[in-house]
């Protein structure tokens, strides 16, 4: 769990950092809408974390005034906090305890499928607003859509709808491999 909270964490920063390069600016926090899903799955892998962690502990929290590893905070790794649309909470974690800094194969797939889950249905909702957008430019345009500045204004979505689809498959592939190994 640990080696990929870290590989994700590393992404959202990537992600400000091509921003930051392509725009000259940081990122806002509508700018980093597309990366919701990815935010989310992030504060799940914290979440399960911190549930193993206790659970290594025993009982016990974190001891009052200890700082929070890794240079983590609630807000995410780049101080963004998106709150989830939708997304049911963090599956639990079936009776099989998180072995020292890493999870079982079943615990990687459980966080896999509500990830695949929570990608899905943004995915619904985006196509939705896709094909929304479709029907009005037919009607009010009397032919369908031909050309890239006949999507210019839902041209973000488009491009979230794709980095969804993306996103899906790699989980999908993830969960294939442990279900398999």
């Amino acid at each position: 769990l640990t080696s990929e909270k870290r590989r994700v964490k590393q992404e959202l920063k990537r992600y400000d950092s091509e921003f930051r390069k392509q725009y000259k600016r940081l990122p806002m926090h509508n700018d980093k809408e597309p990366m919701r899903p990815l935010y989310v799955y992030y504060r799940r892998l914290k979440t399960m974390l911190a549930h193993a962690e206790q659970s290594a502990r025993g009982a016990g929290g974190r001891r009052s005034g200890a700082a929070p590893r890794d240079g983590d905070d609630d807000e995410g790794p780049t101080g963004l906090r998106l709150a989830p649309r939708d997304t049911p909470p963090a599956p639990p974690v079936d009776g099989e305890e998180a072995a020292e800094g890493g999870a079982t194969a079943k615990d990687q797939i459980a966080l896999l499928e509500a990830r695949i889950t929570s990608l899905q249905s943004e995915k619904s909702g985006v196509r939705a607003r896709l094909q929304a957008f479709q029907e009005r430019f037919l009607i009010e345009n009397n032919r369908k859509i031909r050309f890239h500045k006949d999507i210019l204004p839902i041209e973000r979505e488009y491009r979230m709808y794709k980095q969804l689809k993306e996103e899906i498959m790699k989980a999908e592939a993830q969960m294939r491999d442990l279900q398999r190994g």
